[in-house]
């Protein structure tokens, strides 16, 4: 993947989230908090291939992007588990 935004609600009423960045790495805590359901749309690195949509499971804590890489953590679980 080249990036990925998230944003919580769908279609009009859908707000992006904003990460903490560090160099390349964003990280976006406290999903869990959020009334809304949340997204993460991922886009390819090849060009003319279009955004995918992937919606999150409701007791994901936090995502973290870096390296092409989504890996999001739950709360049942520290581990990190990345997302098709």
């Amino acid at each position: 993947m080249r990036d990925v935004i998230m944003r919580a609600g769908e279609g009009a009423d859908a707000s992006a989230l904003q990460p903490r960045v560090a160099g390349s790495i964003k990280h976006y805590a406290n999903l869990h908090e959020s009334p809304f359901d949340v997204f993460a749309v991922c886009t390819p690195v090849e060009a003319g291939q279009p955004a995918k949509t992937v919606k999150l499971p409701g007791n994901t804590k936090d995502c973290v992007f870096a390296g092409g890489w989504l890996e999001c953590s739950y709360l049942a679980s520290s581990d990190m588990i990345p997302a098709e």
